[in-house]
């Protein structure tokens, strides 16, 4: 079966981090047509192309690996892009 990329994608500890500027995490994030589409119109028409993120921690089943999920979608407002999400706990997202 053919993955279908839905906007979603994951953040992993970086392994090969070798200087202190390095970053702390890597990951990937497969974007749907629509939202390239999207940002495609908004470039051409000279605007600013904004993916609002968001991220939940998650232990991987088989490796027991901590990690975050992120999720992109295009705003619904554009003030929205300023807006935080909703924040359920206080924990720092880069604690791992």
């Amino acid at each position: 079966m053919k993955y279908k990329p839905n906007n979603i994608g994951a953040l992993f500890k970086n392994k090969n981090r070798v200087h202190e500027r390095s970053p702390v995490m890597t990951g990937t994030i497969q974007l749907t047509s629509s939202v390239v589409r999207a940002h495609g119109r908004r470039i051409a028409s000279g605007e600013k192309a904004i993916l609002r993120l968001a991220g939940w921690h998650n232990i991987a089943a088989n490796t027991a690996e901590r990690y975050i999920t992120i999720k992109a979608q295009l705003p619904l407002l554009e003030e929205s892009a300023q807006l935080p999400f909703d924040d359920d706990d206080n924990e720092d997202p880069m604690d791992l």
